[in-house]
């Protein structure tokens, strides 16, 4: 353990601004009419564990000047130290930017968001070929990003959000697609009723994420909490601010 929190601070060094806590993470199916399909997806993670880099955009300068400058080899030279079986790694947060192209977010934001270089792929693909899982993180509500609001449909005041839903599960697609069998799941932020009072539409969320990788497991984050209580996950989020508290 102390030789992979190395590696991870290593990590860390390389992507100063990333969060990166260390996960184990259960299969457990949620809430599903058929457990025993969302069993068999997540069954690869019983027994292993993870790490996230949660590597952000400081909102200084072009995202392209960033995402150019990440250092793959050494970033992946101190994954392969940590001896973890998969990684969950941010296409982008709140910040209106994002590592990876996209024709959705130009279409409905225009140009600016999104990097030439299409880092997210990058690391999946080499994340594969070394024989472990690669998981996306994005969260599923832009309120604290202004610069999305208005093409992507966010209104605070609908309870419904069907509009956003639409078009964001839209550009999910997009990179579900680009990503193929190279993503082997998803970890949805933001998915509780603090941000969508009257619930997700699973039914579409789950078409879309999984049009790329029909055997992706999703995670929808119900806040700090240990446990997954929200409909349409295969595996628990697991977010908490203490370790002492993993079970």
């Amino acid at each position: 353990m102390r030789e992979t929190m190395k590696a991870c601070e290593r990590l860390v060094r390389l992507a100063p601004l990333a969060c990166l806590p260390l996960t184990t993470l259960a299969a457990e199916p949620q809430n599903s009419a058929s457990p025993e399909a969302h069993e068999s997806r997540a069954e690869w993670m019983r027994g292993g564990c993870g790490i996230m880099v949660h590597w952000l955009y400081p909102k200084t300068g072009e995202i392209d000047t960033w995402v150019d400058a990440f250092d793959l080899n050494g970033f992946l030279s101190d994954f392969d130290r940590t001896g973890a079986d998969w990684l969950i790694f941010t296409i982008g947060q709140n910040r209106g930017a994002y590592a990876s192209p996209s024709a959705t977010i130009e279409k409905y934001a225009g140009p600016g968001h999104c990097s030439r270089r299409d880092l997210v792929l990058e690391i999946a693909r080499a994340i594969k070929a070394r024989g472990k899982r690669f998981i996306a993180y994005i969260p599923s509500e832009i309120k604290a990003n202004p610069t999305m609001h208005a093409g992507f449909r966010w209104n605070d005041d609908d309870a419904d959000r069907h509009d956003f839903q639409n078009r964001w599960t839209e550009l999910l697609e997009e990179w579900s697609r680009r990503l193929g069998g190279n993503c082997d799941g998803w970890w949805l932020d933001g998915s509780s009723k603090r941000f969508h009072p009257n619930g997700l539409d699973i039914a579409l969320w789950t078409k879309r994420l999984r049009a790329g990788n029909g055997r992706a497991v999703l995670a929808h984050n119900p806040g700090m909490r240990l446990y997954n209580d929200l409909f349409g996950s295969d595996y628990t989020a697991g977010e908490t601010c203490f370790i002492r508290e993993a079970p």
